[in-house]
């Protein structure tokens, strides 16, 4: 005969094995699936993030830096140190400013000779601390220190079409967001659907060798629907 006990104890026992599986299974989910196929680790994201509504981390800023900025448009980066480099894309003037934001130097302008720039367009900032800025019109970098001295340039291939933006990681490998049209990409598929060009982030070698395609994408910006807007 089994007491009254022992069958309380027995479901017991089994609602907290349920409960310990369920949780498990919510946990896993939360975490996401792992796997590894052919020696290469996978992981499937889930749906919903871990945590969400009041239990999700905020960023909180805790010193607000304002900086009067007198051009139309600019280019910022951030050294590891906390110099903030402004490129004024109208002037081809650049702004250096120390980390509680008053101004340290400018150097640069538009012009023809060593470290002007025709088409100023993009600065980043290597872990070197040396200052790239990207110039549209040549397809080169000016390389300068983080004093404004002017020392090298780099030709920037064809195969990055038209460049709009890049960025070093802490290894000093580059990520450039790049267009490359269509009819040189001989995709003559979108070029039909009026597509004309592709995005793509790819990244590179400091001296510009590819290393990986990262992400492309349809470049949309300029194609008419079927009403003309």
């Amino acid at each position: 005969m089994i007491s009254n006990k022992s069958i309380i104890l027995a479901v017991s026992l089994f609602l907290i094995w349920v409960v310990f599986v369920s949780c498990g299974k919510r946990e896993a989910q939360r975490r996401g699936i792992v796997r590894e196929i052919n020696g290469a680790k996978q992981i499937d994201n889930p749906e919903q993030p871990k945590y969400s509504g009041q239990n999700a981390p905020q960023l909180v800023f805790e010193k607000d830096l304002s900086i009067p900025l007198k051009g139309a448009m600019y280019s910022l980066d951030v050294s590891q140190d906390g110099v903030i480099c402004a490129l004024a894309i109208d002037s081809g003037e650049v702004e250096v400013y120390n980390p509680e934001g008053s101004l340290l130097r400018k150097f640069g302008k538009k012009g023809q000779g060593p470290g002007e720039f025709s088409h100023p367009w993009y600065l980043s900032i290597s872990p070197e601390n040396e200052i790239f800025v990207l110039d549209k019109s040549t397809r080169r970098m000016g390389v300068f220190d983080i004093q404004g001295h002017f020392l090298r340039v780099i030709d920037c291939p064809p195969s990055l079409g038209l460049m709009n933006s890049f960025l070093f990681d802490s290894l000093g490998d580059l990520y450039f967001y790049y267009t490359l049209s269509t009819y040189r990409l001989g995709e003559k598929e979108k070029l039909s659907q009026g597509i004309s060009g592709i995005n793509f982030l790819s990244k590179f070698h400091d001296h510009l060798e590819m290393l990986a395609e990262i992400y492309s994408c349809d470049y949309n910006f300029m194609r008419r629907d079927k009403d003309g807007e």
